[in-house]
Parts: C-alpha cells; sequence; structure tokens
C-alpha cells in the first residue's frame, strides 16, 4: 500500500476511524506521515472493545485500501455510579435496588454501601457483584439514614455515589405492576397484578374501584396473598375503567389504571323450523337405507341365479360329451373286460374327478343291453 501510494507523489495524510462498543467514536488524521511512526490513541474506556480502520492518501488526493485492527483495552477503576434506590422500608430495614455501572470499566468483582445516621460515621456492608439488591437490617426505628454505593474492579473501588436519605418508618407504596385484564366474558372480568416495585414496607393488601360512565360501580378490598380478582354479574359489552392500590400500615399509595370492557352480547337469532315430513312424502321419497338395502338384495339375488344356470349349463356340457362317440379307435369300446390285475389298464389323461366312484357305461356283446354300474378307484 504504501509503495503504491509513494508512486503518486507520495504521502499526504493517514485517516484513522476509531469504534468503541459503548458507542464513544473518534476520527482522527495524521498529516506529515513517515513512512514509519507511532500513533497514540487516548481518551479510550477501559476494558473495551475497539475496531480501528486506517487508510492512506497521498497528494493527489487518493486514498488506499482500508486495514481494520480490531483490540480491547486493560481494565480500570468502576465509574461513579447512580445512587441506589429505596425500594422498601419498615421500623428498622431498608432495602436498596442498584443498576450496574456502565460501562464497567472492569469486571465488578464487589459492591460496597456504605450508610450512617446524620453526622454518624459510615458502617460499610459489602455485596455479592451478580446481586442488585441488599437488605440493611437492624437499624434504628424513626431515623433519618443516609446511604451511598460503590463498585470495584482488580484495579480498585470507584467513587461513591451521590448520598440518598430514607426515614425508617413504613410508608404508602407505589402503584402495583402490570395491571391487566386475563380473562373476560359477556358478564365478567377477571384482573391479575403484580407486587409494588416501591413497597415502603408491608404490603397489607389491596383496593379496586371501576366505574362505568363516570360513576363507581365496583369496589374491593382484597388481602396481601391476593394478585387477582374476578368481577361477575357485569353487563354485557360495557366499558369500565379500574383503579388498584396496595396498602402498607401507612395507608393506600398510588394508583394503576386499567380500560378494560366485556364482551358484547351475541344477537338473538331465532332457531329455524324444520318442517315435518307428511305420509306422501315418505312414500315418495323412502329412507335411503332402505333404497340402498333393497338394491343390494335384488343384486345377490340375481346373482345366486347366474350362477346356478351356469352351473347347470355346464354340467349338461359334460354329459352330452361323455355320450358322445369318439373319432379314435382307442376309445371305442363295444366290450369291456374287467379283470383284477390291471397292469394292462392305462388311466385317462383327463383328470379324475372328485367322486371317488367313476359311472362307466358299457355295450353288452350278448344281449345289447347297456347296464352301469360303479367302480371304486383307488386314490
Amino acid at each position: 500500500m504504501t509503495e503504491a501510494v509513494h508512486r503518486c507523489e507520495g504521502f499526504r495524510k493517514l485517516k484513522l476511524s476509531v469504534r468503541g462498543e459503548f458507542g464513544d467514536n473518534i476520527n482522527v488524521e495524521v498529516m506529515d506521515v513517515k513512512q514509519s511512526q507511532d500513533i497514540f490513541i487516548e481518551n479510550l474506556l477501559p476494558h473495551s472493545n475497539y475496531s480501528i480502520t486506517i487508510s492512506a492518501v497521498n497528494n493527489l488526493n487518493l486514498e488506499g485500501p482500508v486495514y481494520t485492527l480490531y483490540g480491547l483495552t486493560p481494565e480500570g477503576v468502576p465509574p461513579k455510579m447512580e445512587p441506589p434506590i429505596v425500594v422498601s422500608r419498615g421500623h428498622d430495614v431498608v432495602e436498596l435496588y442498584w443498576e450496574a455501572p456502565r460501562p464497567p470499566r472492569g469486571i465488578i468483582t464487589e459492591y460496597d454501601i456504605g450508610y450512617a445516621i446524620g453526622g454518624e460515621n459510615w458502617k460499610e456492608a459489602s455485596v455479592n457483584p451478580g446481586l442488585r439488591e441488599k437488605s440493611i437490617e437492624n437499624l434504628r426505628y424513626n431515623k433519618t439514614y443516609r446511604f451511598r454505593i460503590r463498585a470495584k474492579t482488580i484495579i480498585g473501588f470507584g467513587d461513591y455515589s451521590d448520598i440518598i436519605q430514607t426515614i425508617t418508618v413504613e410508608g404508602k407504596p407505589g402503584p402495583p405492576t402490570n395491571f391487566t385484564t386475563t380473562r373476560r366474558s359477556e358478564t365478567s372480568l377477571e384482573l391479575s397484578w403484580g407486587e409494588p416495585f416501591i413497597r415502603n414496607g408491608l404490603i397489607t393488601g389491596y383496593k379496586i374501584e371501576c366505574n362505568a360512565d363516570g360513576n363507581i360501580d365496583l369496589q374491593q378490598n382484597l388481602s396481601m396473598p391476593t394478585r387477582s380478582h374476578v368481577f361477575t354479574n357485569l353487563a354485557a359489552g360495557t366499558r369500565y375503567t379500574c383503579s388498584l392500590k396496595a396498602g402498607t400500615s401507612a395507608g393506600y399509595g398510588e394508583s394503576s389504571q386499567l380500560v378494560t370492557w366485556t364482551h358484547p352480547r351475541a344477537p338473538n337469532v331465532p332457531p329455524t323450523e324444520i318442517p315435518e315430513e307428511t305420509q306422501q312424502s315418505k312414500k315418495n321419497n323412502p329412507p335411503i337405507g332402505g333404497v340402498v338395502g333393497g338394491v343390494v338384495a335384488a343384486i345377490l339375488v340375481v346373482a345366486g341365479v347366474a350362477i346356478a344356470v351356469l352351473v347347470y349349463i355346464r354340467r349338461r356340457g359334460r354329459g352330452c360329451e361323455a355320450n358322445r362317440p369318439s373319432g379314435s379307435p382307442e376309445r371305442e369300446m363295444t366290450t369291456l373286460n374287467l379283470k383284477k390285475d390291471r397292469g394292462d389298464y392305462e388311466l385317462p389323461n383327463n383328470p379324475l374327478p372328485e367322486n371317488p366312484y367313476m359311472e362307466l357305461n358299457w355295450e353288452h356283446s350278448d344281449d345289447s343291453v347297456e347296464k352301469g354300474t360303479d367302480i371304486s378307484i383307488d386314490q
């Protein structure tokens, strides 16, 4: 790259573009570039991924290929954190919530919470880096406490957050969360919700009020474990505006609002009357099952008759063939001499009938009387 650009009257400048994962972007142009020199890029965030693109521009304002480099800066101390949030308080306890510092400038290994009354010395509470909530207990009743927090990496602690103050007595809670309609019908509504993010004490119950057309039609006080309620006997197709409040020993707090409605009632459609069949229509239109059954029975009768006729014709044909004189001298017999020794008897090629007896006819030479007998055929 450098040789190609140098052939056009030499370098004019280097263009560098730096892009960080947390949105810190830097563009740099380096003038009077030597063939070899070091360039320092400052004010980068610790423990942050960066991509750096670099290209050369010659005196004819022609830019060469762009090269991209990637790198991770080393760790540093965490930045100053945002103050913690008091999510609940009681006579001897305060519960805090906080967000991790961003950018962290390193891997967080610990959180440190400081708390104190008035001008007294600070006390410290260490918290695992995977947690975002902590209850500070064994506090004195009805006292104003101060709180602050900081984070730590392997390099050390960052700066403490700004200080917040709260009193160790229960207060009114914040609005309940996720207030919604889970089921509805023409005459009922099921409402559900979650606990307030800011509790300010032990939640003792909830209060629901719903109105239609500006009038409070529904009101219900519920016990602490409840997270849903069903209103019944409502008007169909009605719009309701509902409010929900949570309560502690200090009273009910801020409300969550919800607009909901019941399903409209389906229109009444008169049932379609089916006229009764008359006797004449029954005669003219017999049941389909009866017609089909009659057709099948008729087909079976015709098939049976046809089979019987075919069998009869076949048997008649065989009888005629047996009585018909044959033109072959071997099959013409005027005299049949039967002997016990059957060695000279040749069985016909025709297959034997299933009947173990064969009927033979012959003509006697003396009286020319046709006789018949049954001779057993050894199987």
